[in-house]
């Protein structure tokens, strides 16, 4: 990665009450917001898994170790911290298997 500053542009409409839609170009549109949909929690923790998941991938191939597949649980804890609600910490449980 270069030491550039990259913009990721994300547009957000909201679809009337808690319910909106947020999309990327060129990318698929993700319902945010009513309890079916993706929570901004949701969002967050997948975020953290793919950037973990993207990191072990180019480690691999940096130390050109082959490996057949990768998966990852993760559980995201949200806890009253003050005032506030946060996202205290991730626990991430890869599932690596290598030739």
């Amino acid at each position: 990665m270069s030491d550039e500053s990259r913009l990721f542009p994300v547009n957000l409409v909201w679809n009337g009450g808690k319910s909106g839609s947020l999309s990327v170009e060129g990318k698929a549109i993700i319902k945010t917001g009513e309890a079916s949909y993706h929570s901004p929690e949701d969002l967050f923790v997948a975020s953290a898994t793919t950037c973990y998941m993207n990191g072990f991938v180019n480690f691999t191939e940096k130390m050109h170790i082959d490996f057949i597949s990768f998966e990852c649980d993760s559980v995201g804890v949200l806890e009253k911290v003050g005032r506030s609600f946060e996202i205290t910490k991730i626990e991430m449980k890869a599932k690596v298997v290598v030739e």
